[in-house]
């Protein structure tokens, strides 16, 4: 059993490492209306409506809700593309974390509802969940964006004020959503990792923290002595090695006014994006991960 759980943690976080260049986040570029249509699949019409309804909405509401079209996410999951978009424009108001990010990715026919802080209780998974399957994901698959997109922030505006009436909480788990957690979160945390030493002052810090997991593993396994001598010593030497590589390419980026790797927190802007009048910017909101995917 318990060589069965050590060879699944290695196959998972192999994975997650193998993969590490799909989850290379690349934002779209610059919000400059409440409906960024990237991807160039609505109608001017329904911008422009949009936009005016939306605006409408944060002056009743002070909730802002943010509409995103991308050609595609360059192999990114659509969570993790939702959650770093986000967090990038601070959708929402700073101090209520009050926004929500509508975001479809048209080649890889993905949506996703990111939900804020501050809405989540508004706005829960399972409500989220409804609005996809039961409103957008038939318009969707009939190619009829347009109204994918209406009905969708229609129903987000009805369920932040209390008004949806869908039939979220019988929707089936989101296994699919479950498996890709399973596979991402590792990943988001050798990524936060290897952001962190690459700025730490000192190689030792990756040794360091090498040690302390694998006496953690140790424990939580129950391991013999030697096996767990062998799985501290073995994680400290790759915590150190992981620490003076990164540190190196990050010193090196710096010095040469290079790139920053993507593990260390870059990103780059493209693209441009459809606009409506009387757009200020969002207002640093954040996430914390809520809300619901989808696909058609």
């Amino acid at each position: 059993m318990k060589r069965g759980l050590i060879y699944t943690s290695l196959v998972v976080l192999a994975g997650a490492l193998l993969s590490a260049p799909a989850f290379a986040y690349t934002s779209p570029g610059s919000p400059t209306g409440y409906v960024n249509d990237f991807a160039h699949v609505l109608s001017s019409n329904t911008i422009e409506s949009l936009n005016a309804e939306l605006s409408a909405f944060e002056a009743s509401t002070s909730n802002q809700i943010a509409v995103v079209t991308v050609p595609n996410m360059g192999g990114d999951y659509i969570e993790n593309y939702a959650v770093k978009l986000f967090a990038e424009w601070g959708i929402g108001k700073k101090d209520k974390d009050n926004g929500v990010l509508l975001l479809l990715s048209i080649e890889e026919r993905k949506l996703r509802i990111e939900v804020g802080y501050g809405l989540e209780g508004a706005l829960p998974d399972s409500v989220a969940q409804s609005i996809i399957n039961q409103e957008m994901t038939p318009l969707l698959k009939a190619g009829d964006y347009d109204g994918a997109v209406a009905a969708g922030v229609a129903d987000i505006e009805a369920s932040t004020q209390g008004e949806y009436e869908g039939i979220g909480s019988h929707q089936p788990p989101d296994y699919e959503g479950y498996f890709i957690l399973l596979i991402l979160v590792p990943f988001l945390v050798f990524q936060w990792a290897a952001s962190v030493l690459a700025r730490s002052k000192s190689w030792w810090a990756g040794g360091i923290a090498g040690m302390l997991g694998g006496l953690t593993l140790s424990a939580i396994f129950s391991f013999t002595f030697w096996i767990g001598v062998i799985a501290v010593v073995g994680l400290s030497v790759l915590g150190f090695l992981l620490d003076f590589i990164v540190s190196n390419a990050y010193t090196k980026a710096k010095s040469t006014s290079g790139k920053i790797p993507w593990w260390a927190g870059s990103g780059t802007h493209s693209g441009s994006s459809s606009s409506g009048g009387g757009f200020g910017g969002f207002g640093g909101g954040s996430s914390g991960g809520g809300g619901a995917s989808g696909g058609w």
